[in-house]
C-alpha cells in the first residue's frame, strides 16, 4: 500500500532552463551551445549538486575551463541565476497538492546545490508544505547513487514498499526500485497521473 510520495524537483515540479536565461541575458546561441554543451562543465555542475563546490568555487573551477570567457561566467552564475533559470511548474505543483490532500505524505528528493534550495525554500511557500526535504548537497551525495535514497528511508522512517518515487530520469528510477521503491518515470502530467492512479488503486 503506497503511503509516501516522493518529488524529485527538476523537470518535475520546476522547470530548470539554463539556456533560456541566457539567451536572456543576451548571449548568443553559440554561447549557449559552447558552455551548456560541454561535458566536463556538466560534470562540474553535478559535482556542485553533490555538495563537492559552492557557488564561488563553481565559478572558479568553469572560469578555468573558459578562461577567456569568466567574466561572461561569473555574470551567468550571479545571484540571480537561480530566480531566472529554475521557474514553477504550476499544474505540478497543483498535483503535488493533489496527493497532499488524499492524506499520501509528500516528500522531496532532488540532486541540488546548497544556495539553491536555500532560495526556493525561501521564495516558494509550498516547499513548506512537503512532510520532509532531501536536497543532495546537504548529504553529500546525488542520485542515482544509493546512499541518498537511504538517507530519505532513514530521516523519516519510511518502508520503501509504501513509497513511490516521481522523477524524470530512468536511471534515478531504476535506482529507487533497486532499493524497493516503487517509481513512476515523468514524462507528463498526464502520465505521471495514469501510472499513479495504476499503482494505487
Amino acid at each position: 500500500m503506497i503511503k509516501n510520495v516522493i518529488f524529485d524537483l527538476g523537470q518535475v515540479l520546476y522547470a530548470f532552463k539554463p539556456k533560456e536565461y541566457m539567451l536572456e541575458l543576451g548571449y548568443s546561441q553559440e554561447d549557449v551551445g559552447q558552455i551548456l554543451g560541454n561535458s566536463a562543465a556538466w560534470e562540474l555542475w553535478r559535482e556542485y549538486d553533490r555538495g563537492t563546490y559552492n557557488r564561488q568555487s563553481l565559478i572558479a573551477e568553469m572560469a578555468k575551463l573558459f578562461p577567456e570567457k569568466e567574466e561572461d561566467i561569473r555574470k551567468i552564475l550571479s545571484g540571480g541565476f537561480i530566480d531566472g533559470a529554475i521557474k514553477i511548474i504550476p499544474e505540478n505543483v497543483e498535483f503535488f497538492y493533489e496527493v497532499k490532500g488524499r492524506g499520501y505524505k509528500v516528500y522531496i528528493l532532488s540532486n541540488i546545490f546548497d544556495d539553491g534550495i536555500a532560495r526556493l525554500v525561501e521564495r516558494d511557500a509550498f516547499l513548506a508544505d512537503a512532510d520532509g526535504i532531501i536536497a543532495s548537497a546537504h548529504h553529500l551525495t546525488i542520485k542515482p547513487e544509493h546512499k541518498i535514497y537511504q538517507i530519505l528511508l532513514d530521516k523519516y522512517s519510511l518502508i520503501p514498499e509504501e513509497c513511490v518515487f516521481i522523477d524524470d530520469l530512468e536511471a534515478n528510477i531504476a535506482a529507487a526500485k533497486e532499493l524497493g521503491i516503487h517509481g513512476i518515470r515523468f514524462t507528463s502530467l498526464e502520465d505521471c497521473k495514469e501510472q499513479f492512479e495504476s499503482l494505487v488503486n
